[in-house]
């Protein structure tokens, strides 16, 4: 999901930067939020196992195992418009 959110926000600043500051400052921007980004996945740790809470837990091992049923159950609409 962040993959589409920064490709809308990228595609509303690249041409309002370019009208501002020049199409190198926004080439610029870009790249400087893409270094960011590549560090801020440098904390990820990839041995971390996930580990669920109680409550997901308890969730998961009883109920309906199908998708449909357990996630209306949930509140969770299976098919959103």
């Amino acid at each position: 999901m962040g993959a589409q959110i920064g490709g809308a926000v990228t595609a509303q600043l690249t041409p309002w930067i370019a009208l501002k500051f020049g199409w190198t400052a926004s080439f610029l921007v870009a790249a400087g939020l893409c270094v960011i980004g590549a560090a801020t996945w440098l904390i990820v740790d990839p041995q971390r196992k996930l580990a669920p809470t109680e409550e997901n837990a308890a969730a998961l091992n009883s109920g309906p195992s199908d998708w449909p049923t357990a996630s209306k159950q949930a509140g969770v609409d299976p098919h959103p418009s």
